[in-house]
């Protein structure tokens, strides 16, 4: 990987070609450096290079003297980094970045204090940026993702906006795919709750929403992207019935989403990808949450955000005079994640909901029916003589060996009578049964040699 240093004479590097050229096409080099500092250069860690005249003009005399590494910083790469940071911790600031060059700043800092080399919050990220740089040690800033109208909002009191979106990542030494739901107050950056699944679906959505209802409460907006578990109709059948507005943001990068992207990369780079391919991580759901919820509570929750004038979002949180929205009757809170559809049973005693089939119990064939999805169990039911009984997806592998069901007949119904055709009549004639009415067995072919 480039470091800083690296990036800057690559950099340098490119304005003094541009001179060059210049000068090869019969320029002056005076008139070829005027020429070169009208104009802007990216430099490869995204930024703008504007060069000034004194400053190509040094560039040009030592890069014709020492080559490209006299385009480097000097200072910057220096045998005492800092005066302020001590040398244990920057012995663990190099080993750390050296170990995990990904890892930024914040994250170098809280890993010191953690381990008690560094005091909590005695530490400045400017200070341990300015020896990373000077250290030559690799330092990544993520570009922005590009879009045509965002604009930025921000609620003044808790639970008046939810933020929710999925994180993808693989865990355990399978690398199983797994997703987890983030929510995230608006006005506080507290992070209510986190929900992990195998996939992103508007049922885990709605468990991960009654685990924020039950914890702070109802919020007046929740705001979602165009995720396929974020569209169903289920979705906001249930906010409607809660009361809850529900916001869908623009396709692909919504207006206003930033928070929560930004979180998720926050999550990504503290937690998440320490799961990949590990085998000492547990990659079932429950494991999972159990984690990233500790996350949450105990480090993220915790630290002091520069948007909250380094504030705490559990101090944020715990400041807001609002009075949170908790409902009385939470019985009644579940109930409403229960819905009932109307389905026609075909004759075969087969009802579809979404694209599974289920088998409803015999004499149903042809009726239309209520059949109610309880979305946070995931299952589904329906009234039966006068209980509600569960349904199962339809098994057509057993169907095709198991013994069909004989019909019954009603006590008091008559005996259906016997019925003889002709074909019938003309084989007992042929090939009648050799015992008689009464059980005897006659002879008929002795009988006639006695005769």
């Amino acid at each position: 990987m480039i470091s800083i240093p690296e990036k800057k004479s690559l950099a340098r590097y490119a304005v003094i070609s541009c001179v060059l050229a210049n000068v090869a096409k019969g320029m002056t080099l005076r008139a070829a450096i005027a020429e070169v500092t009208k104009l802007s250069f990216e430099t490869l860690s995204g930024g703008e290079l504007i060069p000034k005249k004194r400053s190509v003009y040094r560039w040009i005399a030592a890069y014709k003297k020492g080559g490209l590494d006299s385009l480097r910083d000097e200072s910057r790469i220096s045998k005492d980094p800092s005066r302020v940071l001590d040398g244990e911790f920057l012995s663990f600031l190099r080993r750390e970045k050296t170990a995990d060059p990904v890892a930024s700043i914040p994250e170098i800092i809280r890993r010191a204090e953690i381990k008690g080399i560094a005091p909590p919050r005695g530490l400045s990220r400017s200070t341990v940026w300015r020896a990373t740089c000077k250290m030559g040690l690799p330092i990544f800033a993520g570009k922005a993702p590009k879009s045509g109208d965002q604009r930025r909002f921000a609620h003044r009191h808790r639970m008046r906006m939810v933020l929710c979106d999925g994180k993808h990542f693989r865990a355990g030494i399978t690398r199983a795919r797994r997703v987890v739901l983030f929510f995230l107050d608006d006005a506080t950056r507290k992070v209510l709750g986190a929900k992990v699944g195998t996939a992103e679906s508007a049922a885990l959505f709605l468990k991960g929403l009654i685990k924020i209802l039950k914890r702070f409460g109802i919020m007046v907006v929740v705001y979602l992207d165009h995720g396929s578990g974020f569209i169903a109709g289920d979705v906001a059948t249930i906010c409607a019935r809660l009361k809850i507005a529900l916001i869908h943001g623009k396709v692909r990068y919504p207006e206003g989403h930033g928070k929560i992207e930004r979180f998720n990369r926050t999550a990504l780079q503290d937690l998440l990808r320490t799961f990949d391919g590990d085998p000492s991580i547990d990659p079932s759901c429950e494991a999972l949450e159990l984690k990233c919820e500790h996350y949450l509570m105990e480090l993220y929750n915790k630290r002091p955000h520069e948007s909250l004038d380094q504030m705490t979002p559990n101090e944020k949180w715990d400041q807001d005079p609002l009075e949170l929205d908790i409902p009385r009757d939470f019985d009644e809170i579940v109930r409403h994640f229960d819905i009932g559809k109307t389905r026609r049973v075909s004759g075969d005693n087969i009802v579809s909901v979404g694209k599974t089939d289920y088998e409803m119990p015999r004499g149903y064939a042809g009726r239309v029916v209520t059949i109610y999805k309880h979305l946070l169990e995931g299952t589904i039911s329906v009234m039966h003589e006068g209980r509600m009984i569960k349904l199962f997806p339809v098994d057509l592998a057993a169907n095709a060996v198991s013994r069909r069901t004989l019909e019954i007949r009603a006590e008091g119904s008559p005996t259906p009578r016997v019925i003889k055709t002709a074909a019938r009549l003309l084989f007992e004639k042929d090939h009648g049964s050799i015992v008689g009415p009464d059980g005897g067995f006659e002879d008929h072919d002795n009988n006639k040699n006695k005769e």
